[in-house]
């Protein structure tokens, strides 16, 4: 029989939860008695394995190539082969070197990143019970295929979308793939309304999730990318992540910098061919003014400056995957976090107890003062008692609320085998779905007593009849968004449901998934750094508004919208962006509703961040400027689809990545004013010595001398700067800034135009009024500017603080460059080799103060300027 192609058109059915068991069968051509070997055969050919692509991470020859893709090093490339072709091979050789020492840099900390990131995947595989040719046999979860009959049972890691046949007890944890903190129970209701979002669907098993407690059975209705897991995976396909600020700012400027530069050296070349000039006399001339022009040593710089904000980034459990994201994360100016697992601990926890008597506790610490615990032992007790978790097992495993109560007779100075060698345990009833309550009934001397939990409404038909106070406050608690369950216990005549009545009542105990201890401070922290930061979570709304409201996020249920509310509005595009940007809390949203919502953010000018750990939030940390998934708790797939990866899961961890990456970004700044005023000051150097019929100023081995060795020695130590105070008290940057604004671009003119004119003087004085031949002017010029670049350095270290309010503390390094170059070009004035290679030779003590005195004039220019623009509003790096 040929059931593949009926097939292949009828498991792609998107409502498996609304038909009924005997439609799911019939469609998926299946049974109760499983298929046969042939149908598993075909059915794999036809669908392929259960898995889904996984990610393709970049070979180590594609990182390679990836640091010479950009503008300014093509460049570079041109001037070195133009150097190269008029006989400079040292000129060519220098700019060959500098490129391959910064892919060098560059791939070292990309690759490190990737195998960073690869150590954090556990990629674990399944295997599941299926019922096949009439009997069980267990496979490789890759091995399912759609119409497997397989068995359920607790503990199970769901590998596929299952349709559930038969269960009793059935509780699924979806927190990695909805968002939903409780666990779910689930089962085999005949069919549910159609349209209900995934962590409604309680007759369905989705792969991703996990079955805590419980046993059935079930029919696989979709594998791979059929699944609702695969629906996510597919939609990380869809589009390229968003591209960090700072590759965009810089390639726009490198592109500008690349067009410029060859226009002038093809307009100068033309004209001096036309004046009759030599073709290599040209070339001489067009290569020093396309080294004068570009900073050969900013590629480097940068690299550096990012790999440190790295480095620094990693010693506060942040992996940067890809360089550029070093600084992204500094330009964030709102951050959508996902809730479970980020935001709060991913687990269970009973964080108020309201007794009988109407006293209410707080057990939101480590422990309970020793005064509150006695009035809390009856309470704690039961817990511990009623409850299918054995204590004796560290991690506790089972059902989430079983070990959350063992936790709280734990905290309260109980111990679940202490209690039961008094309490000896004699029968149990399990928890019901109908029913909804769990007991356990133990022998106490001559005496049958019965421990119960469960939901307050069911719990008050076996309790004694005063219950309406305490019903009261379950719907209190229920709407401060605690998930509520009674504790009652009593004597009893007999050990079945029938002989549950006229119990005690003893409390109402409110769980909830706690915040993690750490994320108020930096939350707070976030707004005071002008970083919005708002919740998305699958959850339920009253649960994700008391989270919220403890974490200071929002205090209403005005500020929460639902993904219900979302549909509602998708027709509706004014009246959906509208509520997007005024929501607080986004509660109940599916996947891909997430997309919408980063979308909508990105639009209205946010550059926006995305936390998360589970597979629901992959396609969105994709979508984001900047996806952070977490590396402890965090899926494969969140992980793949991030940008930065936090190691030991904490929020407080992205806050210290935000500065670190606005430090990151401030230091590239200060680089590229270092190397942009110092170029500037060579260019109008060249240009006013060939106005004024002088020869070249200095060669392109000495210009190279100059950005290369001087001036690359000092931008790498300027870009390990440490981040200047206050720097957590600034708004973000607006996204439309560019890397320059109007007073960076004033002060490098101001600057560069001194270093230029100064210049030019140093060598027309000496070459023309002093009669020094051009070996000896140049030589003068070439520690000229050293000297302007030394003075320049100690200028870099602020935008807006004067060099004598910048401590040497902040940057050992800086001081240290400054002497370096001095010694370096000192003793290069006195070697044979570097003299001959350099043009160079060594000048007197006096000459060189002199030389000093004219460049800490530049200091002075700097003094007078930030105190003249003191007051000027400054946009914030």
């Amino acid at each position: 029989m040929d059931i593949s192609t009926d097939l292949a058109d009828k498991a792609n059915t998107p409502s498996w939860h609304a038909i009924s068991e005997q439609d799911v069968l019939e469609r998926l051509k299946s049974s109760n008695a499983g298929l046969t070997g042939d149908q598993v055969e075909i059915l794999r050919q036809t669908y392929g394995p259960n898995q889904l692509p996984e990610g393709k991470g970049k070979h180590l020859w594609q990182i390679i190539l990836s640091q010479f893709l950009n503008p300014l090093v093509y460049l570079l490339l041109i001037a070195a082969l133009l150097a190269y072709v008029i006989g400079e091979r040292v000129d060519s050789y220098f700019i060959f070197g500098v490129l391959a020492f910064n892919a060098l840099i560059g791939t070292f900390q990309e690759w490190r990143a990737e195998e960073s990131a690869k150590a954090l995947q556990s990629l674990v595989r399944t295997r599941t019970p299926v019922l096949r040719d009439g009997h069980w046999q267990t496979v490789d979860s890759i091995q399912l295929v759609p119409g497997d009959i397989t068995k359920l049972e607790a503990g199970q890691k769901i590998a596929a979308d299952i349709r559930i046949l038969t269960g009793h007890e059935l509780k699924a944890n979806e927190s990695l793939l909805t968002g939903e903190s409780l666990p779910v129970a689930k089962t085999p209701e005949l069919t549910l309304p159609e349209k209900l979002v995934l962590g409604d669907r309680t007759n369905m098993l989705h792969a991703g999730s996990e079955l805590e407690t419980g046993a059935g059975t079930g029919v696989v209705v979709a594998i791979g990318m059929q699944t609702a897991l695969g629906n996510i995976a597919e939609a990380l396909t869809v589009k390229e992540a968003a591209r960090p600020p700072l590759i965009e700012h810089m390639e726009r400027f490198s592109r500008r910098l690349m067009i410029f530069t060859v226009l002038v050296m093809l307009g100068l070349g033309g004209y001096l061919y036309f004046e009759g000039e030599t073709l290599v006399s040209i070339f001489m001339l067009v290569v020093a003014l396309a080294v004068a022009a570009v900073p050969e040593g900013l590629p480097v710089a940068v690299t550096v400056a990012l790999a440190a904000g790295m480095h620094r980034m990693a010693r506060k459990n942040v992996i940067i995957r890809q360089m550029p994201a070093a600084e992204g994360l500094g330009a964030c100016s709102l951050i959508l976090s996902d809730k479970t697992g980020t935001l709060t601990q991913n687990r269970l926890s009973v964080t108020t107890v309201w007794l009988a008597n109407g006293t209410s506790y707080d057990l939101t610490g480590e422990e309970v003062d020793r005064k509150d615990r006695s009035p809390l032992w009856r309470a704690g007790a039961v817990a511990a008692l009623c409850n299918d978790t054995v204590e004796d097992t560290e991690p506790l495993t089972g059902d989430s609320v079983d070990v959350a109560f063992i936790r709280f007779a734990q905290k309260v100075g109980l111990r679940q085998k202490a209690l039961l060698r008094h309490f000896e345990k004699t029968a149990s009833i399990p928890f019901d779905a109908q029913r909804r309550y769990a007991a356990t009934f133990h022998k106490f001397g001559s005496q049958t007593l019965a421990a119960v939990k469960g939901a307050p409404e069911a719990l008050a038909k076996v309790c004694t009849p005063d219950h309406g106070t305490w019903l009261t406050q379950a719907e209190r608690m229920a709407a401060e968004g605690y998930r509520v369950l009674a504790i009652a216990g009593g004597k009893v005549d007999g050990q079945e449901a029938d002989n549950l009545k006229g119990l005690q009542f003893i409390a109402l105990v409110g769980l909830i998934d706690p915040v993690r201890p750490e994320v108020p401070d930096a939350v707070a922290r976030c707004r005071g750094a002008g970083v919005d930061v708002r919740m998305v979570t699958g959850d339920h709304p009253e649960t994700a508004l008391a989270i919220s409201r403890e974490l200071g996020i929002a205090t209403s249920m005005q500020e929460v919208v639902t993904g219900d509310e979302l549909k509602a509005l998708a027709n509706d595009s004014a009246r959906l962006q509208e509520k997007i940007l005024k929501a607080k809390v986004f509660a109940r949203v599916e996947p891909l509703q997430k997309r919408e919502i980063v979308k909508i953010a990105m639009e209205a000018g946010h550059f926006v961040a995305v936390t998360g750990d589970g597979v629901n939030d992959a396609p969105a940390l994709r979508d984001a400027h900047i996806g952070v998934a977490m590396g402890l708790g965090g899926t494969d797939m969140a992980r793949n689809a991030s940008d930065l990866i936090i190691t030991d899961d904490n929020f407080a961890s992205i806050v210290d990545g935000i500065e670190e990456g606005r430090v990151a970004y401030a230091n590239v700044r200060k680089v590229i004013n270092l190397l942009l005023t110092t170029g500037l000051g060579e260019v109008i150097l060249f240009f006013l010595s060939l106005m004024l019929g002088l020869p070249l100023p200095l060669t392109a081995v000495q210009l190279l001398w100059l950005n290369l060795v001087s001036n690359g020695i000092q931008d790498v130590a300027l870009a390990v700067e440490k981040g200047e105070p206050g720097l957590m008290q600034q708004p973000p940057r607006p996204t439309t800034e560019g890397i320059f604004n109007h007073r960076m671009l004033r002060q490098i003119g101001v600057h560069g135009l001194y270093i230029g004119i100064a210049a030019c003087g140093v060598f027309w004085f000496s070459f023309t009024y002093l009669g020094l031949s051009e070996f000896e002017a140049r030589n003068l010029t070439l520690l000229t500017m050293i000297l302007f670049e030394n003075a320049h350095v100690l200028n870099s270290r602020s935008e807006t603080r004067s060099v004598f309010k910048t401590p040497f503390t902040a940057n050992w390094w800086v001081i240290g460059a400054v002497f370096l170059t001095q010694i370096l070009h000192g003793t290069a004035m006195h070697f044979p080799v570097t003299q001959k290679i350099l043009d160079i030779a060594p000048i007197s003590l006096v000459t060189w103060f002199e030389l000093l005195g004219l460049a800490l004039g530049l200091i002075l220019l700097n003094e007078i300027f930030k105190l003249l623009y003191r007051g000027s509003p400054v946009k914030r790096p």
